[in-house]
């Protein structure tokens, strides 16, 4: 059952995918990469959100240190379209408001740009809270912190599902980080989509010394 339920929520993420691709505009340097639109295409209505008005499906989003624009995506209900999402950044240590503003639910999904990203500490995790009326889901956010060094590898391009058009770029760098490991540093082979944090797995530090 719970196999089912978490293909059920991959699938309503494709379906909302498509939607803000074909629709909204990625932020000044994206790696997104758009294809031709579907403008037939009949939007997937979310059902399946008992007793709640909107949902994120992660728990927690790392995105790219230099990125000072980052879309989050969520689920919202059915009854909601159309509605304002109102959302706000909070700073974990405090509870202060950093960010806020507002976006909308169109047809089973809302996307949240937080701008000002560099603003943020990095390493630090921050909790994206959006709000319908008095419902509300969270999510926590976290902007990493300058590599030692970053070499770019490799941009791969893949098709977000077999029924989508649209093109994702997935971009992969070499990055040295500061570690407390024996010998202080770290290499990683670390990929992002959207500026996003996709995949990440430990190397060889020579891979980060070879690419200086």
């Amino acid at each position: 059952m719970r196999k089912i339920k978490v293909s059920f929520i991959i699938l309503l993420l494709s379906v909302i995918l498509v939607q803000f691709q074909n629709c909204g505009s990625p932020p000044e340097g994206s790696d997104e990469v758009y294809s031709s639109s579907n403008d037939d295409m009949t939007p997937g209505l979310v059902d399946d959100l008992p007793n709640r008005k909107l949902a994120f499906v992660e728990s927690l989003v790392v995105s790219k240190h230099d990125a000072d624009v980052i879309n989050y995506d969520g689920l919202c209900s059915r009854d909601s379209h159309d509605q304002t999402v109102e959302w706000v950044v909070v700073d974990l240590k405090n509870d202060d408001e950093v960010i806020a503003g507002e976006t909308k639910c169109i047809r089973g999904g809302f996307r949240i740009s937080v701008q000002n990203m560099l603003d943020l500490e990095c390493g630090v995790d921050y909790k994206l809270i959006p709000y319908i009326d008095e419902n509300s889901d969270d999510v926590l956010i976290r902007r990493k912190c300058e590599p030692i060094s970053s070499f770019k590898v490799q941009a791969v391009s893949q098709k977000a599902n077999y029924n989508n058009p649209n093109i994702i770029k997935k971009s992969c760098y070499y990055e040295l980080e500061q570690t407390n490991s024996p010998t202080g540093r770290e290499c990683f082979k670390t990929c992002y989509m959207s500026y996003k944090l996709y995949e990440r797995s430990q190397i060889s530090v020579n891979f980060c010394e070879s690419s200086k």
